[in-house]
């Protein structure tokens, strides 16, 4: 005799409409990927948010702006910047008007200094105003990014085409979470980085006779920025890891591990980010709605 509950229909599932997540670990040597989620449920959706989905960086772009700035001959991580409102017709997030929205900050009621204070300070603690101003002296000419700085980016690893605005210094501009591993790899390691990513390096037959081996200049890492850039962007990211936005991983175990790492947010908190690297990996989190939405 059949019962009830086994004639039952089963509940459809609901559609991924959820709170998402995407996240991806690489050998910051070699480029293999070691981890990656590409959403919460595969039964639910098959996108692969972490090689496919391009979002807002948002602050967690920054740190490209404050590294292209420290080739410059006149500008260093104790170079000092006012830290004061911004009118938000200077990049125009959010609206025309107001006062720029400090949301890189991580705080719902930023303050400002309203005095100079070092690009070291202001990177470590995400403040917008002062990056915006940094951006306008090294980034930008007349309101659009210079055709160096597109260049600095993309040697980087991000290759997605950057909108040509003042937004982009605070991350307006969408990337996809493998690229911004690739460039953050580039802090870890002097400025160099994989040539490219991947998943598998070899396969042998059952006779173990190779089948398919990656190309030894894929395995290489190539040289994406200045040295002394890129060590000074690090020191700046194991600043805001250990003392910054990102302090809050010393309360999860993370201690005076030396590493670095960025949070990252998106206008309206719509697209939430975390990259953080040590000499050997570098590990990216993204988090959001796939229809964006706070």
């Amino acid at each position: 005799m059949t019962s009830a509950k086994a004639d039952a229909v089963p509940a459809p599932r609901p559609k991924p409409e959820y709170l998402q997540g995407a996240a991806l670990v690489i050998d910051n040597h070699d480029g293999s990927v070691l981890a990656m989620v590409g959403g919460r449920d595969f039964v639910d959706s098959q996108y692969n948010r972490a090689i496919d989905s391009l979002r807002s960086v948002g602050t967690a772009f920054i740190p490209f702006v404050y590294a292209y700035g420290f080739t410059q001959t006149n500008v260093f991580p104790m170079t000092q910047l006012m830290d004061e409102p911004l009118g938000n017709d200077r990049v125009m997030i959010g609206g025309l008007k107001g006062i720029l929205g400090e949301y890189g900050m991580e705080g719902s009621n930023p303050k400002w200094t309203r005095q100079p204070i070092s690009l070291r300070e202001a990177f470590v603690n995400s403040n917008n105003s002062v990056t915006v101003r940094l951006g306008e002296q090294v980034v930008l000419d007349r309101g659009l990014l210079r055709p160096g700085f597109k260049d600095f980016v993309k040697n980087a690893g991000i290759t997605s085409p950057m909108r040509d605005a003042a937004a982009s210094c605070l991350g307006a501009s969408e990337a996809k979470l493998n690229e911004l591993c690739l460039a953050y790899s580039c802090f870890a390691t002097g400025g160099t980085r994989p040539a490219k990513l991947h998943i598998i390096q070899r396969i042998t037959d059952a006779a173990d006779k190779t089948v398919f081996q990656l190309d030894e200049a894929s395995l290489q890492p190539v040289r994406a920025m200045d040295e002394i850039a890129a060590w000074q962007t690090h020191t700046c990211l194991d600043e805001a890891l250990h003392r910054g936005t990102g302090a809050i991983s010393k309360e999860y175990g993370l201690g005076e591990f030396p590493a670095g790492g960025k949070t990252g947010t998106h206008h309206e908190y719509k697209d939430l980010w975390f990259m953080g690297y040590t000499s050997a990996v570098t590990c990216g989190v993204w988090v959001g709605f796939d229809k964006q939405k706070t």
